[in-house]
């Protein structure tokens, strides 16, 4: 079997750069695809869109073809496209189809089959697959992590209506592929029941293995209360929940946010009122899993319901891969084997998630609440490596 592999993967060195990358998406790919190419480093071609805002966010109109050398074993091809809204998704599709042509070309002589598979399902990367299907026997297969789901307004209305194209074909397209491979099983079963699929877990990254803080020190018996949260600053994922909850309990109660999106500049002007509430600025997986280990508690509030029911929340594994008790309210995309390990709330009311932290960090429970901290990392550190996912996804291949 040969394996072409489509999608965003790049360096950390570019995840810090960039306002686009997907940090949780990055590490998804890299622990997949270097766990794949240490093994079948010669069945396995690479492609990347490297993910940069379009012109004028990023001051970048040309983004030439380069390589990068991901890890040890990943090597992948980053194509060039123009870095203008819509200009830049059809110059993607055209410069895929020039690279699937020339892979292909050069595999035809095998007598092995060929499978190419996406990392989500946008227009500018299905099209051309579907395109190339057409002229060469392959199978199409889709890694799904997430649908399309908008929550801000673009700037134009031609804008707003080419995302809402792309996100009607993105969702189409799910049932054009020969199989998927998906985070969350609704997703397949709602959008592409007819399609075969594969259900994989999200997990820890090989940063988020490593112990920086020592179980035995932890204590909420100090001067002051770390809760913190590390993703997206917007506000689906409860930051606005989050900042009223801690202004509900008392003063050495402190909130630590660390992230970029659309709310660091309201983050910015709160914390020169308040004391309390923190913005630490956009950190690397390293500084935020240490953020996270050094916490009291972590914090997971998402209020959008599609979000919830088919975005399968991956910080969840980098957080009980921590030690550190996590709050979270009830989430349909969690896998249950989790809700073992979870402080449930039952709304994302800023009141109730107040109750919840002054509940859990009272010293006459929170013993027991750091025992079950210590098991969740265990449990994810067992189960949820992507070594595991790996082979599972190419076994899932060969079968296709």
């Amino acid at each position: 079997m040969r394996l072409i592999y489509i999608g965003f993967a790049v360096p950390e060195n570019i995840v810090q750069k960039s306002k686009a990358v997907s940090v949780a998406g990055n590490n998804m790919e890299i622990g997949i695809l270097n766990h794949l190419c240490e093994k079948y480093e010669n069945q396995i071609d690479v492609i990347s869109i490297t993910p940069i805002a379009s012109y004028p966010r990023e001051k970048q109109v040309l983004h030439r073809k380069q390589t990068y050398q991901i890890s040890d074993y990943i090597k992948t091809n980053a194509i060039g496209f123009i870095n203008i809204p819509i200009i830049k998704q059809l110059s993607i599709m055209l410069t895929l189809i020039i690279e699937l042509i020339k892979l292909l070309k050069s595999n035809k002589k095998s007598d092995n089959k060929t499978v190419i598979m996406t990392y989500n399902s946008m227009s500018f990367l299905s099209i051309p697959v579907f395109l190339i299907d057409l002229l060469f026997n392959i199978i199409k297969v889709c890694l799904v992590v997430d649908i399309p789901i908008t929550f801000q307004k673009k700037r134009h209305k031609y804008l707003e209506i080419a995302r809402y194209l792309d996100n009607f074909v993105s969702l189409k397209a799910f049932r054009k592929y020969d199989s998927m491979v998906t985070l969350v099983e609704k997703t397949a079963n709602d959008f592409a029941p007819n399609v075969p699929y594969k259900v994989i877990n999200y997990c820890v990254s090989d940063i988020a293995k490593i112990k920086y803080k020592d179980d035995d020190k932890r204590s909420v018996e100090k001067t002051q209360i770390n809760i913190t949260f590390t993703g997206a600053i917007e506000e689906y994922y409860g930051v606005h929940e989050m900042i009223q909850s801690v202004l509900h309990l008392p003063s050495h109660f402190k909130l630590q946010l660390y992230g970029k999106g659309s709310l660091v500049q309201e983050i910015i002007n709160i914390q020169s009122d308040s004391k309390r509430i923190r913005y630490m600025g956009l950190v690397s997986n390293k500084e935020a899993v240490k953020a996270q280990q050094f916490a009291d508690i972590l914090l997971l509030i998402r209020t959008d319901p599609e979000l919830n029911k088919y975005g399968l929340p991956s910080k969840i594994i980098e957080y009980l891969a921590s030690g550190t008790p996590v709050i979270s309210n009830r989430i349909s995309s969690i896998p249950n084997d989790l809700n073992q390990f979870i402080n449930y709330i039952d709304d994302t009311n800023p009141v109730t998630i107040a109750n919840k932290i002054s509940s859990i960090t009272n010293p006459e429970n929170y013993n027991k609440v750091l025992d079950r901290a210590k098991k969740a990392r265990e449990h994810i550190l067992e189960n949820y490596v992507w070594e595991k996912q790996a082979d599972k996804i190419w076994r899932h291949l060969n079968e296709l």
